[in-house]
């Protein structure tokens, strides 16, 4: 998985850097998951088709997208697997999405405050690897600083290795789908060419 990831961040790179435009990220989580012991053949289909069919309505001409998972645990709602999108962009092609991105992902007050964040992006390395990441985390969160009418003011989230039963059923599951399972294209495509493969626009000659 390590040589694979690498491949894709490196091509991934060297697009960003041909394209010399300003990047945007924005990083998305449904309020749907899968409970332990249910994940799917594919955790990421659904998810992956709302965001195409939200970057086709907004005319998104193009984006790197990359899925991630975890187990999240919250006072009050059931402990499940969320998967998680990871969507980079040209930042003047992605200011339309944005607004279709909020009412595709709504919120919830207890287990996912934030469903879209949305933030400029420099194209480095680290970035575009963080969706790629071959280790997987339980997210605990614990609520605290609870106002007098009983509301929280404050949630602490931390990360916490995965009991082995769970990273079991995540590897399987991550083995089954593949590498390429964990990457979505939008008007993008990997060519081959003299020096190698390539990642270019859909229907471009690579130089």
């Amino acid at each position: 998985m390590r040589a694979a990831q690498c491949f894709v961040v490196k091509q991934g790179s060297r697009f960003f850097r041909a394209q010399g435009r300003e990047l945007f990220c924005a990083s998305a989580i449904p309020l749907e998951g899968f409970d332990e012991g249910s994940l799917p053949a594919d955790p990421f289909q659904v998810l992956g088709d709302r965001i195409r069919k939200v970057l086709t309505a907004a005319g998104v001409p193009w984006a790197f997208v990359g899925f991630d998972l975890s187990l999240n645990e919250c006072p009050g709602a059931p402990t499940q697997y969320r998967p998680h999108a990871w969507i980079i962009a040209e930042k003047e092609g992605m200011k339309p999405a944005i607004k279709l991105l909020r009412r595709a992902f709504p919120s919830d007050s207890t287990t996912t405050p934030r469903p879209l964040v949305a933030m400029n992006f420099d194209g480095a390395l680290p970035g575009i690897a963080y969706a790629f990441k071959p280790e997987f985390h339980r997210r605990v969160t614990t609520l605290a600083e609870k106002s007098k009418g009983g509301k929280c003011k404050r949630r602490n989230t931390r990360e916490r290795d995965l009991l082995a039963h769970q990273k079991v059923e995540v590897m399987l599951a991550m083995d089954a789908l593949g590498f390429e399972g964990r990457i979505l294209l939008h008007g993008l495509e990997f060519q081959r060419t003299e020096k190698g493969w390539r990642l270019v626009m859909l229907g471009e000659k690579p130089t």
